[in-house]
């Protein structure tokens, strides 16, 4: 979500959820939906409120299956990636806002700046050239731009602390498919 308007939909299937968090399952082919729009930015990737269209094309998740772990009221969640049926080293924190369930599964706003943990466990910031970029241009104010630098200097201590969901084996979590999962039909609304 964008301001309230949807950016982008994917299928997963929720492997788990808890009074405090929610495990959701996207494989290699799943469909989405991503909205169309001019896209700016550093990379030319940044989608702005302004600049979306009324349409949406089809997308698929690529490169490899991914797990993501939201502990309820957090600004983030954790993704670990799958190969073979094994996880890979390391981990991708998404700054994002606390997920809000739907009928139909989780909306939630992305925050721009991300936490990357790479295999030997180095802790690098992902997209602060967007982030500097959006505030520049007015999609974040100063204070909007802080307060995602703060989560993001917290998300760091939750790495480097090892904290849930880092310190649990997500082997438990890891499905065999046959079939993709699918949008459902009023995936818009």
């Amino acid at each position: 979500m964008i301001g309230g308007q949807l950016r982008f939909a994917l299928a997963t299937y929720e492997v788990e959820r808890t009074d405090q968090h929610v495990v959701l399952y996207a494989p290699v082919g799943a469909p989405g939906q991503d909205r169309d729009g001019s896209r700016d930015g550093p990379r030319g990737t940044f989608l702005r409120l302004e600049n979306f269209a009324d349409t949406f094309s089809p997308m698929v998740w690529a490169g490899a299956d991914c797990l993501f772990v939201h502990h309820f009221g957090e600004p983030w969640s954790t993704w670990r990636w799958i190969e073979d049926g094994e996880l890979r080293p390391g981990a991708y924190i998404n700054l994002q806002e606390p997920w809000a369930a739907t009928s139909i599964g989780w909306d939630t706003t992305d925050l721009t700046l991300d936490v990357v943990v790479d295999g030997d466990g180095a802790i690098t910031f992902k997209d602060e050239d967007e982030l500097d970029w959006a505030q520049h241009q007015g999609v974040y104010t100063a204070g909007d731009a802080a307060r995602i630098r703060e989560i993001g200097r917290r998300a760091r201590e939750h790495v480097e602390e090892r904290a849930w969901p880092l310190d649990v084996d997500w082997h438990r979590w890891i499905l065999v498919l046959q079939d993709l999962p699918e949008l459902p039909e009023a995936w818009s609304e």
